[in-house]
């Protein structure tokens, strides 16, 4: 069903092709008056009867030829203007919930255990050893001697305040 549908598309704008040749042929012969019908491409709601006539010398075909590019510009424009601009959304801010303040203060006496030039092995500090890789990733301890010790960063609590 839909490959018939899209190669009668397909044939309506070949048949559309084949009309406007016919009308350049036709005006360069003899500069008959031409009239033929232009393609459709909405979503099928129109009536898809538009007609355009093309008369007279290559001079006035010229200037219709502009007014309808012109009636199409107009029309993109207009199509442009009213559709609006896609919303933004924007991004959350972090809520500083008490749990989080808790796992924060944690982390914080974790981090007061070590020294800042004396290597501690993770053996020799009180408190949960699994969060000392996410401290070292982000900079507030650094791995030396077979121990940890604490860098110059600054361990903030609350991070809004």
């Amino acid at each position: 069903m839909a490959n018939d549908q899209r190669l009668e598309r397909l044939l309506a704008t070949y048949e559309h092709a084949v009309q406007t040749l016919r009308a350049a042929i036709a005006l360069l012969n003899n500069g008959a008056p031409v009239t033929f019908p232009l393609p459709s491409f909405g979503n099928g709601n129109g009536n898809g009867a538009r007609q355009v006539r093309i008369v007279g010398p290559a001079s006035v075909i010229r200037k219709q030829a502009a007014r309808l590019d012109k009636l199409r510009a107009d029309r993109l424009r207009a199509d442009a203007e009213t559709l609006a601009p896609k919303p933004t959304r924007k991004p959350k801010k972090k809520k500083f919930t008490y749990r989080l303040q808790k796992q924060r203060t944690i982390s914080a006496n974790f981090l007061d255990q070590f020294d800042r030039h004396d290597p501690k092995r993770t053996s020799d500090v009180n408190g949960p050893k699994r969060g000392i890789g996410s401290l070292v990733r982000r900079g507030y301890l650094a791995k030396q001697d077979g121990g940890y010790v604490r860098t110059d960063k600054h361990f903030s609590i609350n991070p809004n305040g």
